[in-house]
């Protein structure tokens, strides 16, 4: 408890005042937050700050320099700032992570200031790890600020000296992060040569030199734009100026205190680890340790504080006491003028004083004070009575005569002001008003059904109520320095988009006007509604307007709005100097802290303007967006969703920040004239053209526009195309663009017929564009099936459309990766006997991706079957010798008029097939590896012929019978490969053979006896799951050669969950079959069959 203040006795020639003491007490509140060491207290400020953060900042505990400038980020990313040391992550930092449900962790520093172990140790808890570095702790800072502005726009920075102002920078830290204001340290030889042209790319308009001309010499940043120098004798001193500067408020819900490094830098991570909680909850940092300073306590005098919260202890408890020793409050009573100013002079902050004189004063009480502190004056005064407390509150109840003169002044509770209680009274007042008029409002004026429009004309007219009485209608003000106070105002809107001055609650066109403690009620039923219209007339303005409550005012995106405040008009943000005062709107219902310049919203962040919106869940509707406007898509905002309900063209570059969403209506464009840019780093929504070949539109990392990914597009034959993509048209730009490393992408802009095969050697995208790319490829001799490992790049009997070859760029084992997309590849050679492939593997580290294509071999005519068409070959194939090859068929792909529609010979194979279709004599062979199908259809046809059996189905159809070999298979797993394979089958696929085996399994009857598998018992294995499995047409035979299993499905059109696994041959088929299904022998012919549904084939 503080000691009771006494104030001395005071002499004045004849007159003796005796001492007073308080009569009461209060006490603000106090909390702690203290650990056992800095890594708990940095812990336990993440929990008092948040229950969950998707992002966390790292920094080293011991390392200040590369950390101080961190906060302004942790801000901007909703993150709490934790601690660990160099070698490892800390266990309780850990433990934290974990609690928070963190995804993200960036990393403040390089190796040396945490290691790669610790890297290590984050990337164990599955987070995704960033690290922001550089060579120095200038250029870390640096690096930090360019992050911060991909977040928001940077046009204000804070500099300290980088190695003695370690202490201003974190005094600055919360203060700068709720700027969203970067903290950029000057190197005390080398000045800011590291971030020279950061601040001229950024077009900095302020910068706040924290520290005096010892630390930052006026050679070091006489170039910076718009300086201000925030100075102080001693650190403690220039901390106290950062609060004044920054914290204007008379009233602040907390205060932080932490330790002021004195007695060692490092004692500063407490409050580097705290500053992100202080900018998240508006609230200052104060750095001190044994005492206060004066200049401190001078400022901490100016301020009611709700709550003090000590920052991790173990030297700042001397600070602690006396911040609480002043926020305690006392009252005193006292009985003279001669007293009252020793009172004065004596109170802190929060203390009350009342002057109860007993006899009458008559002298003037002319008092200037900056302390916030109650001041009451009873009894009866007849001098002149000038009190001016501007962070204090004064309350006159006595009997004096009218005052004059400046500041906040204590007039007496003479009552000369004009009552009126209607409209015509209002009306009236206001035609006849003159300068220094009050006209007080006695009774509501008018009604639901009774709308009026009231013209304040004359200047310095106040209007007011006691009992904050209803005007129905609106206040149009043209004359300068009125004031309108206490009353409430329900406009009548813009029901019909009438679009005239009645639909606004106060409609503003002057320069200077006060509005406070007012309530604006929303009457619009849509339309253009403001409850504050605001057209200044001239470019210095002066808007104080504070303490109100808007109810019912929203935007949407339907070509109407109702907002706050707009103001408009064509003035400068910067020139709008009362805007600070009027974005401070208590108990908005609708809407907070808000003010539209210009069609764009803004909220006041301590002193500077950021965009934000609350209204409507997050919906702002601008109308119109003029050329030279960037603001509308620099929202600051985390979450503000813009809308633009008309056609609207870019002439100059933009960005759309992170987190924010641009919403274009339906039917409308948003055009970037040539050389304009647009980046996008949030979300747009709609349509944004190009007007000319340099026309760019940039999406970033987490931008987010159609189907684009990140990268830089130029506008091309009327689409976004992006600039590593080559559009072409003919062969020769086709090959072209294959050998220009710098294309990722290649896309058709017509039909091509190539004549020989496309090499393929890099990673590269052919996007086929929903045109035809056809290879006409013509070789001397006839293929033959049974060459041994054809699919060869020199085998003269084989036929390529594209050809992915190992003689590549980045050598023959680099990784390879190949998309083919959408469109047509077609083969459309017709030679007899020439063996074709629609795309072919040859090499290992291969992905290739089919999605959206329609691959047709195009087929051609038997010599001994004329009539028939067989396919050409293989679709999709493979070379056995190579491993690691990974293929995705998905969205639609077709595989069509070939004998065989994928050969997947190699054990070190992964194939996908989701949502395909093949059509083939076979529709897929394979003998190792893992294949994968999905919601797709594999039909072997009668049209074709199955591998190895071209001659003999010829002949079996000469004969009319099926053919000794060509019962052409949906899926064949080979087994004559020492390799594993896997076959899973799944969702709503179909196999079906029309000729022959839906499925054919090739067991081997011996372990493997060479390679890699030697001695290994060899798994076969299909596993079946809601897949419906059709069998030939007339009987289905279970053939025992070499162990061939066969499971058709006549009987039984859906399998589920068959597994058939092949280990050491047994003749025994029932092994291989999962509980519930048994296979029935009959005559040497068998069938798979759940329970006794099914005893026979017929």
């Amino acid at each position: 408890m503080k000691t009771p203040k006494h104030l001395a006795t005071v002499m004045a020639i004849t007159m003796v005042a005796g001492s007073v003491a308080p009569v009461m007490a209060a006490t603000t509140s106090s909390e702690t937050i203290i650990g056992n060491d800095r890594h708990e207290t940095a812990v336990k400020i993440s929990k008092d700050g948040w229950s969950s953060a998707e992002t966390v900042i790292l920094v080293n505990s011991s390392a200040i320099p590369d950390a101080l400038t961190a906060t302004p980020l942790a801000h901007a990313k909703k993150a709490p700032i934790l601690l660990t040391g160099k070698d490892g992550l800390n266990k309780a930092t850990a433990n934290e992570i974990k609690r928070l449900g963190a995804k993200n962790v960036i990393m403040i520093g390089g190796d040396a200031v945490l290691s790669a172990k610790v890297e290590k140790d984050l990337k164990a808890l599955n987070l995704k790890v960033d690290r922001i570095k550089g060579e120095t702790r200038e250029e870390t800072a640096l690096a930090i600020a360019k992050r911060l502005d991909g977040i928001k726009d940077v046009s204000e920075i804070a500099v300290v000296n980088g190695t003695t102002g370690l202490a201003d920078a974190v005094s600055v830290a919360a203060a700068a992060a709720e700027k969203g204001m970067p903290i950029l340290l000057a190197n005390p030889k080398k000045g800011l040569s590291a971030a020279e042209k950061f601040i001229k790319d950024e077009a900095i308009k302020a910068s706040f030199i924290i520290g005096g001309t010892t630390a930052l010499p006026e050679k070091l940043v006489s170039s910076l734009p718009g300086k201000q120098r925030i100075e102080g004798s001693n650190r403690n001193d220039t901390n106290a100026k950062v609060i004044e500067k920054f914290y204007g408020d008379k009233e602040l819900d907390n205060l932080y205190l932490a330790k002021d490094g004195r007695d060692g830098d490092t004692q500063l991570i407490d409050a580097l680890a705290v500053g992100a909680l202080a900018a998240k909850n508006g609230a200052p940092v104060l750095i001190a340790s044994k005492k206060l300073s004066e200049k401190q306590i001078d400022v901490i005098n100016t301020k009611k504080i709700d709550t003090i919260t000590q920052v991790g202890g173990k030297g700042n408890e001397g600070a602690f006491n006396q911040l609480k020793d002043i926020e305690e409050t006392d009252v005193y009573e006292v009985g003279t003028v001669e007293e009252l100013k020793e009172a004065l002079e004596k109170a802190n902050a929060n203390d009350k004083i009342v002057l109860k004189p007993n006899a009458t004063i008559t002298e003037d009480i002319i008092i200037n004070t900056d302390k916030n502190v109650d001041i009451k004056v009873e009894g009866t005064v007849t001098g002149k009575v000038e009190i001016t407390a501007p962070n204090g509150n004064v309350t006159d109840n006595s009997t004096s005569k009218p005052s004059t003169g400046g500041g906040t002044i204590v007039t007496p509770p003479a009552d000369n002001s004009i009552k009126v209680d209607t409209p015509e009274e209002l009306k009236e007042a206001l035609k006849n008003a003159k300068a220094g008029d009050v006209i007080k409002i006695t009774g509501n004026i008018g009604s639901t059904s009774s709308y009026g429009v009231y013209n304040v004309k004359a200047n310095n007219v106040t209007i007011t109520s006691n009992s904050k009485n209803t005007v129905y209608g609106s206040f149009v003000v043209t004359g300068e320095k009125c004031v309108i106070n206490n009353i409430t105002i329900t406009n009548q809107g813009d029901k019909q988009g009438e679009n005239t001055v009645d639909r606004n609650g106060i409609n503003v066109a002057c320069s200077d006007l006060t509005v406070t403690n007012c309530t604006f009620n929303n009457n619009s039923q849509g339309g253009i509604t403001n409850g504050l219209s605001i057209w200044p007339t001239s470019t210095t303005v002066n808007y104080k307007i504070s303490g109100n409550t808007f109810n019912g005012f929203k935007a949407n995106d339907s070509g109407y709005s109702s907002v706050a405040i707009t103001i408009a008009g064509g003035v400068a943000k910067e020139n709008i100097t009362g805007i600070k005062e009027a974005s401070k709107l208590a108990n908005m219902t609708d809407a907070q802290d808000k003010a539209i310049i210009d069609g764009n919203i803004f909220v006041d962040c301590k002193g500077d303007y950021c965009r934000e919106d609350w209204t409507n869940g997050n919906k702002v509707y601008c109308k119109s967006i003029s050329n030279g406007d960037n603001l509308y898509l620099e929202g600051a905002a985390d979450s503000a969703k813009y809308y633009v309900t008309n056609n609207i063209e870019r002439k100059s570059n933009a960005t759309v920040k992170e987190g924010t969403t641009l919403a274009i209506a339906s039917g409308k464009t948003m055009s970037l004239v040539d050389g304009a840019e647009l980046t996008v780093n949030g979300e747009v929504t709609g349509t944004i053209i190009g007007k000319g070949a340099t026309s760019k539109l940039v999406i970033g990392e987490n931008g987010k526009y159609g189907n684009l990914g990140k990268g830089t597009y130029l506008w091309t034959n009327n689409e976004w195309v992006n600039e590593k993509t080559a559009i072409v048209s003919t062969e020769e730009e086709l090959r072209t663009a294959l050998a220009n490393k710098e294309k990722t992408t290649i896309k058709l802009n017509d039909n091509i017929n190539i004549e020989k095969r496309i090499h393929v050697k890099r990673s590269i995208t052919i996007d086929l564009n929903n045109y035809e790319l056809k290879c006409t490829e013509l070789l001397n001799t006839e293929g033959n099936h049974s060459n041994g490992n054809p699919i060869t790049d020199n085998n003269p009997k084989w036929g390529y459309a594209i050809l992915i070859t190992k003689d590549r760029e980045g050598g023959e084992n680099s990784q390879i990766n190949v998309n083919v997309i959408n469109g047509n590849l077609k083969f459309g050679a017709s030679q007899e006997k020439q063996l074709n492939v629609g795309i072919g593997i040859l090499g290992s580290n291969v992905d290739l991706t089919v999605s959206n294509v329609n691959v047709d071999m195009g087929g051609f005519t038997y010599k001994n079957a004329p009539d028939v068409a067989f396919g050409s070959m293989y679709g999709i194939a493979t070379n056995g010798t190579y491993k690691n090859i990974k293929i995705d068929v998905k969205n639609g792909t077709k595989i069509n008029n070939t004998i065989l529609g994928m050969y997947l010979p190699s054990d070190k194979t992964d194939v996908t097939l989701t949502n395909t279709e093949i059509n083939a004599g076979t529709g897929i062979s394979i003998k190792g590896g893992i294949l994968n199908i999905i919601d797709s259809k594999i039909t072997a046809t009668d049209d074709y012929g199955a591998p190895g059996a071209i001659d003999d189905y010829i002949n079996g159809l000469k004969e009319n019978n099926s053919g000794s070999e060509a019962a052409g298979e949906a899926i064949y797993l080979e087994g004559n490969y020492h390799w594993d394979a896997i076959v899973n089958i799944s969702g709503n696929s179909e196999l079906e053979s029309k000729h022959g085996y839906a499925l054919r399994t090739h067991f081997l009857r011996e372990r493997a006896t060479s390679g890699e598998h030697n001695g290994k018992t060899l798994k076969k294995e299909i596993n079946i799951n809601g897949a419906t499995v059709k069998a030939g047409k007339d009987k289905v035979i279970f053939k025992n050669h070499k162990t061939y299993e066969s499971f058709p499905n006549d009987a039984i059109n859906s399998l589920n969950s068959i597994k058939i696994t092949a280990g050491k041959y047994t003749d025994d088929v029932t092994k291989y079959l999962e509980s519930g299904y048994k296979c029935t022998e009959l005559n040497g012919m068998y069938t798979v069959v759940k329970d006794d549904t099914v005893s026979t084939i017929k």
